[in-house]
């Protein structure tokens, strides 16, 4: 079963000084979803959470600004991801963002589209699969410009990197 604290389809949201989280209980969860909407998140806090796997910010298409927020997420069993966005275009912009230890753990999960990622703190989670900071498929530009990027210490998986790049045209180079 599949929830989310909220979803957008072919919307437009603007969210400031608030709190959003998945739930803790439900097996898969996103605190937040959107469909070809347009996306505003300003001074915010959202908890990835979930018992079994957990998204943060799920987006398919439109357009997603994250800024000035904090994203933290909690332990879970198979994955978690901070961002999974496809062929979207962003701007995540002075967060602070935190990871999680998960089967697999990726901050963010790019399929295509376009994202800056600017000034932010970013410590990428742990898990025994998949722990990335960025993990990018198919076409698509991102750049990360003047961030702070980490890892957790703890449960190095098997297969662990800062950034990994698949077929996509980007400033990162293939690491594994």
């Amino acid at each position: 079963m599949q929830g989310a604290a909220i979803r957008a389809v072919g919307a437009r949201i603007d969210v400031t000084d608030s709190s959003i989280a998945g739930s803790p209980g439900g097996a898969y969860t996103f605190a937040f979803f959107a469909e070809q909407s347009t996306v505003s998140i300003r001074q915010s806090r959202i908890t990835v959470a979930g018992f079994a796997g957990a998204t943060g910010i799920r987006a398919r298409g439109g357009v997603i600004n994250v800024e000035r927020s904090e994203i933290r997420a909690t332990d879970t069993a198979e994955f978690s991801y901070i961002a999974e966005l496809s062929a979207a275009e962003a701007l995540f912009g002075a967060n602070i963002v935190v990871g999680a230890r998960a089967g697999d753990s990726v901050v963010a999960l790019l399929e295509g589209g376009s994202t800056d990622w600017l000034h932010n703190t970013i410590v990428a989670g742990t898990g025994n699969g998949l722990t990335a900071g960025f993990y990018l498929t198919g076409s698509g530009t991102h750049r990360v410009i003047n961030n702070i990027l980490l890892r957790r210490a703890a449960d190095a998986g098997r297969h662990s990197c800062a950034s990994e790049t698949r077929r996509a045209d980007s400033l990162f180079r293939q690491t594994t």
